[in-house]
């Protein structure tokens, strides 16, 4: 096992940690996955003992969730994996917009970057504002790094029809917006 790498340490009951309740069944769920997970991690974040820490707080997302709606979970080990990647994604993504002001600079052939970033911050926002809700929450997902298959498993839908519903609204909206 390559040094940068961390078991999965045992654990027989239930705990809280920074996130929350971590329930056993979740925990265990987590451990199977880990092996999963650090490969996963290697490839999209270069930083173990934050994946260890983003797996517990997506174990403690899902222990949350699976509480408060025992029903709407069907499989404990997919959700986990799901909430996951939701949260490797996004410090992935935060990682990366502070690249930048790590180095103090702005990439050479990206001197205009603040101003355009801003711009195009701004007209995502007019353009979400004239979303009607259910594409809104499928384009926020699909921007955190949701894939399809996800986000139709969240929102109890058929993949191929989640992706052709949400393309026919972006259709109809592009279409507003335009013309």
């Amino acid at each position: 096992m390559d040094s940068a790498r961390l078991a999965w340490p045992n654990l027989d009951e239930g705990y809280t940690d920074e996130f929350g309740v971590i329930y056993p069944e979740v925990y265990q769920a987590a451990g199977e996955l880990w092996p999963q997970a650090e490969t996963f991690i290697s490839s999209k974040l270069h930083d173990h003992p934050a994946g260890m820490r983003l797996m517990l707080k997506a174990a403690a997302a899902v222990s949350r969730k699976n509480e408060e709606q025992p029903d709407q979970i069907r499989d404990i080990k997919a959700y986990l994996w799901t909430t996951f990647k939701h949260n490797i994604y996004e410090e992935a993504e935060k990682e990366r917009r502070l690249e930048p002001l790590k180095s103090g600079e702005w990439p050479e052939n990206d001197v205009h970057a603040p101003s355009e970033a801003l711009n195009d911050q701004i007209l995502i926002e007019r353009v979400m504002t004239q979303m009607d809700s259910w594409t809104r929450t499928v384009f926020e997902l699909r921007a955190l790094g949701y894939h399809f298959e996800d986000i139709a498993q969240m929102l109890k839908m058929r993949p191929s029809l989640l992706r052709s519903k949400f393309h026919k609204k972006i259709k109809k909206l592009s279409r507003r917006l335009v013309g």
